[in-house]
């Protein structure tokens, strides 16, 4: 083996034959766009035959005589080839075909008019998909049509001359769904060098996450094959809702409903997708089967089939996949010693939108700073061109951004030689609800909330991912636990993963439970509260812990940050019993935080140089002081008026009901 130096729905729309203006360095070429339509054969057995629709761009500069080096794109979920915008599919390819380069943007399965099912990514499908089409750009000539005759590529492309036929030199980049093909693909060995972007390392842990050490935590790979976490059911229904509608756009009504009366359907689904969205709709937790399934979707599967440089982009906001999934596939590469550079960019799924001068690749890559950064990795590993790029991590610092230009956002990153990128500074949880620096002030004393199961809205509000953004985050008094330090007396800057040390005990009811029923669901937050009564919960991360022993002092892992606390204002740490974005406790139960001066709790946070200490405790600060409270009320009160986008996980949900109930009818006659 050779060492190698959309979230939105579309409808498929054909690119024609054109030519496109170049962008790129040097002369000005142009650019043909080929639609193409590939046979693959892929799977586990390579036994089924899946069409794949993609464009192939050519840049004028690329010929048999000159070959050049190849680029490839695909989707996010939902999306397809034809993707615009900043990041786009289609976008990203035109960019890149404007350097020189050959590139391909592809619809993957089930996406974009692509035939067979969604698999999320599995390596044995669309891996599969991926390293078919690098034999494509390598000179193989038997898997596109153009016009449905055979199309040869005609050498355009160089390839490697290593022990693997028709082996291109060959780049990918994507983001999220199209982020973790990228690794399916380079597993097979046709790949030099990728750069995912907010894209996962453990696909259970990403839709169901317990961020409770020893039993799981993201940044400790070890860890891994012990998760049973809580569904981030927000999630997971939006993105069966995309799913379920590249099916409805794709066919005809009445072929839909066919489908659903036959048994054993899930449409546009691998079937095992779908009975792991209704394990976690309905029971809250992965079941064995579904944990399985979801990691095999996953790097942290095959990793030690990665031997190639990363470039990983991660987003700060994003509440699907967070920063912990890079620093987890950052550390196993690294463990390695294969090269990887990690990147903790401004924008994420949360905020889908780069910060001016950060990413936009309609522009010439060399005036915004990750299109530079980007464009830099690949001439160096895919060209030989430029110096080597530096493998150390990068992370925007929205607090020190004062323009709109490359060199404004340059200035606003900060680098670290790797990971963990700051010092841990402790503060300690009094009884008295405060957040302290010196022991001596600790307080014994208890905290006491219900961990309730609601009839109506979740008791706590953070978020619906992409539907509710702006909805303020809120905990209905007496359903959460506060510790809350005085006013800080100079900047607090963090970058990293925080944690939280606390001493926990549970009264249930006095009768039989079903297994795991008594599993107490807890969610750790960090709220930013401003002089003027402003709460802040960052990006809107919160971080699940599904708790199945008390006994002892559970550490609970709360999502990395970028963020800055202002002087004079107070940082809270809120353990809530429910939250919007999450399935929640099955059974209601009082629970009891403890802390005392011989084992008080510790809340660790990840601080940069030059360190800022807290003012020292004068006065205890009451335990819940800033949420606004919630009143109860009906399923839903919470979020903002319903429309179309807020109906799709209702639809998600209904439609795959619809189609196991039939399933089961069918079984039972």
């Amino acid at each position: 083996m050779r060492t190698r130096v959309a979230l939105l729905l579309a409808p498929l729309v054909t690119l024609p034959l054109l030519a496109v203006p170049a962008v790129a360095q040097g002369a000005p070429t142009t650019v043909e766009v080929v639609p193409l339509v590939f046979s693959v054969q892929t799977g586990p057995d390579e036994a089924r035959t899946c069409q794949v629709l993609g464009d192939l761009y050519l840049p004028g500069t690329a010929t048999a005589a000159a070959p050049a080096a190849a680029v490839r794109a695909t989707n996010g979920f939902g999306g397809s080839k034809t993707d615009a915008g900043e990041r786009g599919n289609a976008t990203v390819a035109q960019h890149y075909a404007a350097r020189g380069y050959v590139t391909l943007s592809y619809s993957g399965l089930g996406f974009g008019g692509s035939g067979c099912e969604i698999t999320l990514d599995q390596r044995e499908w669309d891996g599969r998909v991926g390293d078919a089409l690098a034999q494509f750009l390598g000179g193989r000539k038997d898997l596109a049509t153009r016009d449905g005759r055979p199309y040869d590529i005609g050498g355009r492309v160089r390839t490697e001359s290593g022990d693997l036929d028709f082996d291109p030199v060959l780049g990918m980049i994507g983001v999220s769904y199209g982020g973790e093909v990228q690794f399916a693909t380079a597993s097979f060995g046709r790949v030099d060098t990728i750069v995912p972007q907010i894209t996962w390392n453990d696909l259970g842990y990403s839709l169901a996450p317990s961020n409770v050490s020893p039993l799981r935590t993201a940044t400790d790979p070890e860890s891994v094959s012990a998760a049973v976490g809580v569904s981030k059911i927000g999630w997971t229904s939006l993105f069966f809702a995309l799913g379920l509608g590249q099916d409805v756009q794709n066919q005809r009504p009445q072929d839909l409903v066919a489908q659903l009366e036959q048994a054993n359907t899930c449409p546009n689904f691998d079937p095992r997708a779908c009975t792991a969205f209704l394990d976690l709709a309905s029971d809250g937790a992965p079941s064995p089967a579904t944990l399985d399934f979801a990691r095999s979707a996953s790097v942290t599967s095959y990793l030690d089939e990665i031997d190639i440089p990363v470039l990983l982009s991660q987003g700060q906001a994003d509440t699907l996949f967070t920063l912990q999934e890079a620093i987890a596939t950052w550390s196993a590469l690294r463990q390695r010693e294969v090269p990887v550079k990690m990147v903790w960019q401004s924008w994420g799924h949360s905020t889908a939108t780069p910060v001016p001068g950060e990413l936009d690749q309609r522009r010439p890559a060399e005036q915004t700073f990750l299109g530079a950064m980007y464009a830099a990795w690949f001439d160096h590993y895919l060209l030989g061109v430029g110096p080597a790029p530096s493998l150390d991590t990068e992370y925007f610092r929205d607090w020190a951004l004062t323009g709109t230009t490359r060199a404004d956002v340059a200035a606003a990153y900060a680098r670290a030689p790797g990971y963990p990128v700051a010092q841990d500074l402790h503060l300690l949880l009094s009884g008295s609800g405060a957040l302290v620096t010196d022991a001596a002030d600790v307080q014994d004393g208890t905290a006491r909330f219900a961990a309730v199961v609601p009839a109506g809205a979740p008791s706590s509000y953070s978020e619906f991912p992409v539907v509710a953004q702006n909805e303020p985050v809120r905990d209905t008094p007496g359903t959460f636990a506060q510790f809350t330090s005085e006013p800080l007396a100079g900047d607090l800057d963090l970058a990293g993963v925080p944690a939280l040390t606390v001493s926990l005990s549970r009264t249930l009811p006095a009768v039989p439970l079903p297994d795991g029923a008594g599993d107490l669901v807890l969610f750790a937050k960090l709220y930013d509260l401003a002089p003027d009564g402003t709460v802040t919960l960052r990006h809107r991360l919160v971080s699940a812990a599904r708790l199945t022993d008390l006994d002892e002092p559970v550490r609970i892992e709360l999502p990395g940050v970028v963020q800055r606390f202002p002087a004079g204002h107070r940082l809270a740490v809120v353990l809530a019993a429910s939250d919007s974005g999450h399935r929640g406790n099955t059974v209601p139960g009082d629970v009891t935080v403890t802390t005392t001066a011989a084992a008080p709790g510790v809340l660790e946070l990840p601080v940069l140089a030059g360190l800022r200490e807290v003012a020292p405790v004068s006065v205890p600060v009451a335990p819940a002081v800033a949420p606004a409270p919630a009143a109860p009320g009906p399923r839903g009160a919470s979020l903002p008026a319903t429309g179309v986008p807020a109906l799709l996980p209702l639809a998600a949900t209904v439609l795959l009901g619809a189609c196991w109930a039939a399933r089961r009818r069918r079984t039972a006659r």
